[in-house]
């Protein structure tokens, strides 16, 4: 019996890495298998499957899966690829890269348990999708090789004037570290992440030496360490003979920095490394080894990393108050916000884009906590009286031939608003987010009463351009202990949250 896939009525995303499946181009979004249910009440793997590339995957031969097709309305997959339905958990999609990858992170040395892993899946929230601009973007899950990361790095780089002026200036006498020995500034150092022990050599000449510990270094490879998707190279690099390299001693420090400019090539392995490391933690709990993980939804799991990104962007925590009564989000219009119409003499209207650059919490009896940089020249406004704004620069119009001297004013231009919502801890339930071109444009708050829906309020406020990729998600959970933020710049890219639901393992 085939399993028939509707990309436009089915969850067809890849639930590891939230990739799009059934695209054309690269080869490796349209190779997959599905995890599902039989009729017989068994869990099954199916063969390897593809729409496009039948013949080049090999998938010609697996007629247990058909993808619906439209002749009256082609679909196009760039256009159709967020998905923004859940899953059924009638099946779940998987890229062959991801599969691979995962079924060697999480069964090592053993056939894989399906059932147990279809039941976790059922738990785990869909990854956006990345929304690329062009599908060169996309890079597949895979374990990179040390001699591809050390290619064209091969000297560690030199520090700066200024860096060398404080680690090499005399000693300082009310430094504690000096007292200690080498070896316990070391053990020190192992336990700390490492942009604190980065931040910790700049007052303390002797936790500088560490620097050039190449055993500090590997342990940034280990799991829960900033390097830990990297561990398999520490596990196995006395066996890499064959790459030109010296097995005896490999630089760790030259390994860490080459590694630091990951960009997107890393990005899809580091997201399904994430996920297989919480699932590795929810099976040990169902088998009694460990307390459950906190449940999450959206880009939220960085700590298996110490919260190490890619090189311009930064992680920022908050955790809950149990005083809390209000979040802020400061918006302002981005620099690109308004064109000239050349058909008609008038500026466009149409939906512009946002940028985010702070969100706070904002406490009765504990200190505010803000994840990024807030304008403190925004003006405050409430979610009622901003709508009422959206709604008049959409009402503006420029029909008639007439011309305007200035663009329409939209509500986030100039230093933008900081909009403030109510959000008690017995009624805040999540956020309602919209991404486009990598970023977040539209954000708002959910309470707990109300179950999210792109039809109910709350909106989700912002613009985003004039462009069908943009992305609509909802992360909603019963008790929400932390909000994990994700910056480039000054802009927020990626949003997530934990904490747990009522119907959590129970």
């Amino acid at each position: 019996m085939a399993l028939y896939i509707d990309h436009l009525l089915d969850f067809t995303r890849c639930i590891l890495c939230g990739c799009a499946t059934a695209t054309p181009s690269p080869v490796w979004l349209d190779t997959i298998r599905v995890l599902h249910p039989t009729p017989h009440g068994w869990i099954s793997l199916t063969g390897i499957a593809s729409k496009y590339n039948k013949v080049a995957t090999g998938a010609h031969k697996n007629r247990k899966i058909k993808f619906n097709d439209y002749p009256n309305c082609p679909l196009k997959p760039w256009e159709s690829r967020h998905c923004c339905s859940n899953p059924s958990e009638e099946f779940f999609i998987v890229h062959e890269q991801c599969w691979q990858y995962a079924e060697k992170k999480l069964y090592p040395s053993g056939k894989p348990n399906l059932r147990e892993l279809y039941e976790v899946l059922c738990e785990v929230p869909p990854s956006r999708d990345p929304a690329y601009s062009d599908p060169s973007q996309y890079h597949p899950c895979r374990e990179k090789t040390l001699e591809e990361f050390l290619q064209g790095d091969r000297e560690f780089p030199e520090p700066s004037s200024s860096m060398k002026e404080k680690t090499s200036s005399s000693s300082n006498p009310t430094d504690p570290f000096r007292r200690l020995p080498l070896e316990i500034r070391e053990k020190v150092a192992l336990l700390l992440p490492s942009h604190e022990f980065l931040d910790l050599r700049r007052v303390s000449r002797a936790m500088s030496t560490v620097f050039h510990d190449n055993f500090f270094w590997k342990s940034r490879f280990k799991r829960d360490a900033d390097r830990g998707y990297l561990d398999y190279i520490a596990c196995g690099v006395t066996d890499l003979d064959q790459s030109g390299i010296q097995s005896q001693y490999t630089d760790w420090g030259l390994l860490y920095h080459a590694s630091m400019n990951i960009g997107n090539k890393l990005e899809t392995t580091v997201k399904v490394w994430e996920v297989v490391q919480w699932i590795k933690d929810v099976l040990a709990a169902q088998n009694g080894l460990q307390e459950s993980p906190l449940w999450f939804s959206g880009r939220a799991l960085q700590h298996y990393h110490n919260d190490s990104c890619a090189t311009g962007r930064r992680v920022e925590r908050a955790k809950i108050s149990p005083s809390l009564v209000k979040i802020g989000v400061t918006m302002v219009s981005s620099k690109t916000v308004h064109e000239r119409d050349e058909a008609q003499a008038g500026w466009k209207v149409f939906e512009t884009e946002t940028d985010i650059l702070a969100v706070e919490f904002i406490s009765k009896e504990h200190e505010n906590i803000t994840l990024g940089t807030r304008n403190k020249k925004s003006k405050n406004i409430c979610p009622r009286d901003l709508q009422k704004k959206m709604d008049a620069y959409y009402g503006q119009e420029n029909a008639g031939g007439e011309t305007k001297k200035s663009a329409p004013e939209s509500p986030f231009d100039g230093n933008g608003v900081r909009i403030l919502f109510n959000a008690k801890p017995e009624d805040f339930g999540g956020f309602r987010i919209r991404y486009f071109n990598e970023k977040i444009s539209s954000l708002g708050v959910l309470s707990k009463n109300m179950a999210y829906s792109r039809r109910n309020e709350p909106q989700a406020f912002g613009f985003d351009a004039n462009d069908k990729c943009a992305f609509d998600i909802g992360m909603e959970m019963e008790d929400i202990v932390e909000v994990v933020a994700t910056f480039e710049g000054r802009l927020l890219v990626d949003l997530g949250v934990r904490g747990s639901r009522e119907d959590y393992w129970t």
